[in-house]
């Protein structure tokens, strides 16, 4: 599975999961200077918490100079969607080749001074909703004069207990005619939270959106810690490659899942001492030439 994050200006990609996948990555903004690559895509806001969060980014110098990155914030939810505000600035003052640079906010930094239909935004995130999100956008300045927005963005969204980026550990794909394809251990994998005790994972097994952006499916997680994943949502059947291909879940599809590990999978563990939660998933999905199984262990990031 591909890592969510784009290293450098030419990334070359090689799965052993999908053939002849030979793809350049450049960013738009890398002749004219200002090329970031944004670490954090996802930070879950727990409603009511007061955790201070951090964001990272890179900062790839060339001949045209990256001197500050703009930071900005944009409201979008049940409320409707706000003004984008200045955040923070960055300054860059290592010019000297790649950089790191981290910033840290709480919420009340995030809604101070956003205004929502010519009114400030709530203090209090109580009044908003699991699912309602930030999204920080990132606008190098560059030594030219000129600013670019980086493609890449951070969403901060308030989020039920198990969204977050996860890494996976032991992990297996069957393969219905090639058989054992091995796990995908290391991968990072991002679950969004939609709302109370409704997730959104972004990923199908090994691949995720960046291979194709149906790569993706809703969960639930019940009262007792359990994951179904429902063959349709909000009414529409949960779909991988681009609609082709059905969902499998361990429930209607007991069946055709004979080596995902049904019986003991489809489970969560909270971490209330060091946060790192675990996400225990089977499903799989269903093709012509017979269904793709997977089975996967995921630990929350910290």
């Amino acid at each position: 599975m591909k890592n969510i994050k784009f290293l450098i200006l030419a990334f070359f990609i090689a799965s052993t999961f999908v053939a002849c996948d030979d793809t350049v990555h450049v960013d738009e903004n890398a002749v004219e200077g200002g090329l970031i690559d944004v670490y954090d895509v996802l930070i879950p806001h727990v409603i009511a918490s007061q955790t201070a969060y951090t964001s990272s980014f890179r900062v790839f110098q060339g001949s045209v100079k990256t001197t500050a990155v703009d930071v900005y914030r944009q409201y979008s939810g049940s409320l409707g969607t706000s003004d984008r505000v200045l955040l923070t600035t960055v300054d860059i003052t290592d010019q000297t080749g790649v950089t790191d640079h981290t910033l840290s906010f709480t919420y009340a930094d995030l809604a101070n001074g956003v205004t929502l239909n010519g009114a400030a935004f709530p203090t209090n995130d109580e009044l908003l909703q699991v699912g309602d999100f930030f999204e920080l956008t990132y606008q190098p300045r560059t030594s030219e004069g000129n600013t670019h927005r980086s493609a890449e963005t951070t969403k901060v969204a308030l989020s039920g207990r198990f969204a977050g980026v996860y890494v996976t550990g032991n992990s297996s794909y069957i393969h219905p005619t090639a058989g054992d394809q091995g796990g995908w251990a290391g991968a990072e994998v991002v679950i969004e939270s939609v709302a109370e005790g409704v997730y959104h994972i972004l990923a199908n097994g090994p691949w995720d959106i960046t291979v194709d952006p149906d790569n993706e499916f809703y969960f639930m997680v019940d009262a007792d810690g359990n994951i179904i994943i429902p063959k349709e949502y909000e009414g529409a059947t949960q779909t991988v490659w681009g609609g082709a291909d059905p969902v499998a879940n361990c429930i209607n599809d007991a069946a055709l899942l004979p080596d995902a590990n049904c019986a003991t999978s489809n489970y969560t563990i909270k971490d209330d001492v060091n946060g790192e939660d675990v996400v225990v998933m089977s499903h799989g999905y269903i093709r012509d030439t017979g269904t793709r199984q997977f089975y996967y262990e995921l630990k929350k990031k910290i």
